[in-house]
């Protein structure tokens, strides 16, 4: 009887295992001893696959192994590497809130776009989105937001195509991943979130530095610098600008793109993203942002008067950061595979509140909101301005009435019907002082 009993108990113990639902955010993460879900690894194409050393411990990935594909000289767009679960385990989130499928990823030569596809266990596509690393020699975590795709189903199937190489000419490349897994942190590992309304103004080179990490474009062919501005006026009287030069066999979709140094957080109500643009030549502009998840918010712009600066907006309220901001220039012939030469200038972007268009800029101090409002029926005055350090208010016989310090960019303060001055100190060092009359 005691060796029946235990036979029985044999074998509900491999009815459990074999029916094992893995709920864990990690994944894989290919150390020693490890559970690994998902060992079973294909490549479709010629490379080849190894769990090895962590080529860069320095930055945000500290294991000691991580997962290679190791790829050949001009590879197919196509060649996919394939993820497949452990049979006994059926992936599924861990809880409602675990939407956020996170990777690092590290590549000797950053090259072409990537591609990752998610299938459920029935082998139907229930995600797609292109990603791509901003440096070579670098981990980075990618971040892709599931949301309403795998909620009260299992995860059966991952592809990544490591590189979408459609003209079969590149080099050969290592393409590294670690640290699978399904988190409810939409943000990447080590990220450097930045709260931040001035993005870029090419007047302010410190300002630039703290906000863009790399400015780069797609076509070997095309070039960016900073030069003078072309067109002082009173839209823009900035000194210096952003000029992209494009030659005449550069195609309508190449970019010039900015990188943010991490991420800039899009948070209500500070979501309209504006950017100056002189176009001599009328041609159509498109402005793409990406956000950290795979997101992409992208408007065409039509030039209005080829002699002026201005004021383009692309409303972010769709997008929680910033990653990313590209310009293709000249998409009037999208359907053509080439467009003409020609410059195209760039300048002070920022995210604020304020859906309309700007008139005007003042160079970098004018980059700053400074409003002062009154709302008589509240009795309040209530104060506006883009970092602000301080506020004071004073009676009209210089009394100090009330003063708020800090880093904050509105107040309100409940005062009587009178004549007040008002005083606010920015972070930059300046300071405005109004009369304000209730």
């Amino acid at each position: 009887m005691k060796k029946i009993n235990i036979i029985l108990f044999a074998l509900a113990l491999a009815i459990t295992i074999s029916a094992q639902v893995k709920t864990s955010p990690i994944w894989a993460t290919y150390e020693a001893g490890d559970e690994l879900l998902l060992p079973n690894y294909e490549f479709e194409g010629v490379a080849t696959l190894s769990i090895t050393d962590n080529p860069s411990t320095t930055g945000i990935n500290k294991s000691a192994k991580c997962f290679l594909v190791a790829d050949t000289e001009g590879h197919q767009w196509w060649n996919k590497l394939k993820l497949k679960p452990q049979t006994d385990f059926v992936i599924k989130q861990f809880t409602a809130k675990h939407v956020y499928l996170h990777f690092k990823c590290f590549r000797t030569r950053v090259g072409e776009a990537s591609e990752i596809q998610i299938f459920n266990a029935q082998n139907t596509l229930i995600f797609q989105k292109q990603f791509n690393s901003t440096k070579a020699g670098v981990w980075e975590d990618i971040v892709f937001d599931l949301t309403g795709k795998i909620e009260n189903q299992e995860i059966g199937l991952i592809w990544i195509l490591p590189e979408l190489n459609f003209n079969n000419n590149v080099t050969a490349t290592s393409y590294y991943f670690d640290d699978i897994k399904l988190v409810e942190s939409s943000y990447p590992d080590g990220v450097n979130l930045l709260s931040v309304n001035k993005i870029v103004n090419f007047d302010n080179e410190t300002l630039t530095q703290q906000n863009i990490s790399e400015i780069k474009v797609q076509s070997a062919e095309a070039s960016y610098s900073i030069v003078n501005n072309p067109k002082i006026t009173a839209v823009n009287p900035s000194s210096k600008v952003l000029r992209y030069s494009k030659p005449a066999n550069t195609t309508w979709w190449h970019a010039l793109q900015l990188y943010v140094n991490g991420l800039i957080k899009v948070e209500y109500p500070n979501t309209y993203l504006h950017f100056m643009l002189y176009n001599p030549s009328g041609a159509p502009v498109a402005a793409l942002v990406d956000d950290h998840t795979g997101k992409q918010i992208s408007n065409k712009y039509y030039i209005y008067d080829t002699q002026e600066w201005e004021d383009f907006v692309v409303d972010l309220s769709d997008i929680t950061t910033i990653k990313d901001i590209n310009f293709r220039f000249d998409v009037s012939t999208e359907d053509n595979w080439a467009n003409p030469a020609g410059f195209y200038y760039v300048d002070d972007i920022l995210l604020n509140a304020d859906f309309a268009p700007r008139s005007t800029i003042s160079g970098i101090k004018d980059l700053k909101i400074k409003l002062l409002s009154v709302i008589n029926e509240n009795e309040k005055i209530y104060v506006k301005g883009a970092e602000m350090t301080s506020i004071t208010i004073f009676s009209v016989n210089g009394s100090k009435l009330v003063e708020k310090s800090g880093l904050f960019n509105e107040a309100s303060f409940n005062l009587q019907k009178g004549t007040f001055i008002v005083k606010a100190k920015f972070s930059d060092g300046t300071s405005e002082v109004q009369l304000v009359v209730r």
